[in-house]
């Protein structure tokens, strides 16, 4: 009899218990889907160095566990600037080429944004002046001959990730009186600029990443000595020898001809 009876309590509470697993999972599902709905937000901007195109974006993601739950949502923001410059060809844009989308600003819910490496070049983008017009694209209308000298600059900036160099163009950009002078200035600016982070790059062993941008330099500056020299280390880090000697050989060949340029009378 008391087995019986304990049978008929073991019975009789299994409806309870699973009323308690009931109601614990629609209150886990309650706090996930609560907590995913005001929490679990992501958003924010991202802009192509590609296409000069912004975008927003926005999708929901589980909090902590990070598991995405809806599709990634976009939503076309480029700038009267961004626009201006690609109809007038001050960008040159790839068509074929595949667009990358580098960060300008994120955020989880209502969070502070943090922001990305593109900010920097998007915050000129959105600069307005007294009168609310944007700052850069009244000086793209009004200095035609040097912008495009310094857009496509800024764009080459871009499409490598160095987005830190550009505020010193924008500056030397207002400084500027003449394309011919503008573009010794750019060229000057660049070339100390890539020497000096291909230079790092080469102490950090990373050589391919030097050889590179020493190759950048040389694109716009064929004959820059400093930039022959460290691009020749970094071949001969890496084993490449006969790169390494043919760009001694051209630093060897440029100095020759510098010394008869000096003893010419």
């Amino acid at each position: 009899m008391a087995n019986q009876g304990l049978r008929q309590q073991g019975r009789s509470s299994w409806p309870a218990r699973l009323g308690l697993i009931v109601i614990g999972v629609v209150v886990s599902v309650a706090v996930v889907v609560y907590s995913t709905f005001y929490f679990g937000l992501i958003h924010g901007e991202e802009f192509s160095p590609t296409t000069f195109e912004r975008r927003k974006f926005g999708y929901y993601e589980i909090p902590l566990v990070g598991f995405q739950v809806s599709p990634i949502t976009h939503t076309d923001v480029t700038g009267t600037l961004e626009e201006f410059l690609v109809a007038k060809k001050s960008v040159p844009v790839d068509k074929d080429a595949q667009v990358r989308w580098d960060l300008v600003k994120a955020s989880r819910g209502d969070l502070i944004a943090s922001p990305g490496n593109a900010q920097i070049l998007c915050n000129y983008f959105d600069t307005v002046d007294a009168d609310d017009k944007k700052v850069w694209l009244v000086w793209a209308e009004k200095h035609v001959e040097l912008s495009k000298l310094l857009w496509p600059a800024i764009a080459n900036l871009a499409r490598h990730e160095l987005y830190i160099f550009i505020p010193e163009l924008l500056e030397l950009a207002r400084q500027a009186s003449t394309p011919t002078q503008f573009k010794k200035a750019i060229d000057q600016n660049l070339t100390k600029k890539y020497v000096e982070l291909a230079q790092k790059q080469h102490s950090l062993g990373r050589h391919e990443l030097a050889i590179e941008l020493y190759s950048h330099v040389l694109d716009r500056s064929p004959h820059e000595i400093n930039a022959l020299q460290g691009r020749a280390e970094s071949f001969d880090s890496l084993g490449k020898t006969k790169d390494a000697a043919a760009d001694i050989a051209l630093v060897r060949k440029i100095q020759l001809q510098e010394t008869k340029d000096l003893t010419i009378p």
